[in-house]
């Protein structure tokens, strides 16, 4: 469980650096993968059914972003986020759903990631390093590619 935290408060600090966008998608997926850690080191069944639920909702997440990721370099060729400000005008369907794609990353309520992380925050909270602050800690920095950073 130490791995676990340590992994995500190291994913989750140095994912802002990143000026690519598969860049700072892949370092928001490692803090995640800490998430799982904490959750199949609880050892119960709660802990351990969030963890694969987790696994199947970030798999699936994961994959739409660097699809979207991926298309959107091939239309506007721009990887570098500083250059990517306003890219709703130029590919406005692509942009809607790298947006639904982020905020299901961001675990809100409604979307797939949530159920997880609920199961396995409710599991975990017993331990004291579960007791992180959530928000704080693992917030996804992938929103900021819509932007200019």
């Amino acid at each position: 469980m130490i791995v676990g935290a340590i992994q995500i408060i190291y994913a989750a600090s140095t994912s802002p650096g990143q000026r690519n966008l598969k860049k700072r998608i892949a370092y928001s997926s490692v803090s995640h993968m800490g998430f799982i850690i904490i959750g199949i080191g609880s050892i119960t069944d709660t802990g351990l059914n969030g963890a694969i639920l987790q696994m199947i909702s970030h798999g699936f997440i994961g994959a739409a972003l660097f699809f979207l990721a991926g298309t959107s370099y091939d239309r506007i060729c721009l990887v570098y986020l500083e250059e990517m400000g306003g890219i709703a005008i130029p590919i406005p369907k692509i942009f809607t759903m790298f947006s639904s794609f982020s905020m299901a990353s961001l675990s809100l309520p409604g979307m797939s990631g949530f159920v997880a992380e609920l199961m396995r925050h409710s599991d975990s909270n017993r331990d004291a390093l579960a007791l992180l602050p959530k928000s704080s800690v693992s917030t996804d920095f992938t929103i900021a590619a819509c932007s200019k950073s």
